[in-house]
């Protein structure tokens, strides 16, 4: 199943060239929320959707609405399409689950979908490779009325890791390859996900191209570069939130010595001259 529906991102990679984050859906622009690609937002009305009356978190949620597309048929696609979002972005770390604010209705003979997945390419099969998945089919007569909190464990299928992470959920999960009728009263609402790591460890912060960490799992040293030009410094800090490095960035670069750091998960933020956090990611030490 987790296989299939990479199919789906023939549909939506090509806009996505410079996807970033808004996990939280609070940013929202023409057709859909920012950074995310709404495949029939614009085609159609209503499929995707901002709730600003009663999010599940802060001021904006998510709603896919399975719905008619009239347009759709021209293009080869049913004349009944899901609420669709997906977001691939460049991505190398192996979460240990996800979390989700979820709150659905979807009709019988129906089926609902959120799922994560964490990829690699392959150059010789010219392929992805699903390198580990975490979410859930939400099934027909789901009749979630109130904001359900929901962790899927991700399942890896082997160590590599990946290059690329897609997010995809869908009101009606037939264009995922499922046996399932789209229903025009099936509902799916999204809100606050959060990618969850070792020691409890939780980010919502996506490699933007803004900076990259690099050898990552690292040993000796570590570099960081950024291109944002407000940086300052680095902080690095451990898995109980205690501060082990403070470093001065030159003209966007710092090389990080962590021959003394004990193997594991660090987290670093890049700062600015008011230390305020301008980016927050994660890198691993193994020795």
């Amino acid at each position: 199943m987790i296989k299939k529906l990479l199919v789906i991102f023939s549909l939506t990679t090509t806009l996505l060239a410079s996807a970033q984050q808004n996990l939280d859906f609070e940013a929202w622009g023409f057709g859909g929320p920012t950074n995310w690609t709404a495949t029939f937002g614009l085609f159609a009305a209503g499929s995707v959707t901002q709730n600003t009356t009663d999010p599940g978190e802060s001021l904006s949620s998510l709603q896919l609405q399975t719905t008619a597309c009239a347009f759709c048929p021209f293009f080869g696609l049913p004349a009944v399409v899901p609420g669709l979002v997906s977001q691939n972005i460049p991505f190398t770390d192996r979460p240990t689950s996800v979390s989700v604010l979820l709150r659905a209705n979807i009709d019988a003979g129906d089926e609902a979908l959120f799922i994560v997945q964490t990829t690699l390419w392959d150059a010789i099969a010219q392929t992805n490779e699903v390198i580990g998945g975490a979410g859930a089919f939400i099934p027909g007569g789901t009749a979630m009325t109130s904001w359900q909190a929901q962790t899927f464990p991700f399942q890896y299928q082997n160590a590599a890791n990946p290059d690329s992470i897609n997010i995809i959920a869908m009101s009606s999960d037939s264009l995922a390859g499922q046996p399932t009728t789209p229903s025009l009263n099936s509902i799916l609402e999204i809100d606050a996900i959060v990618l969850n790591y070792p020691a409890g460890i939780s980010d919502v912060a996506f490699m933007s191209g803004s900076f990259i960490a690099y050898p990552n799992p690292a040993t000796n040293e570590i570099n960081i570069v950024t291109k944002n030009v407000s940086a300052e410094s680095v902080n690095v800090y451990d898995v109980t939130g205690r501060l082990v490095k403070n470093v001065q960035l030159a003209n966007g670069k710092v090389n990080i010595d962590i021959s003394n750091l004990d193997n594991g998960i660090y987290v670093y933020s890049i700062l600015d001259k008011n230390n305020s956090k301008l980016n927050t990611s994660k890198f691993s030490v193994a020795k």
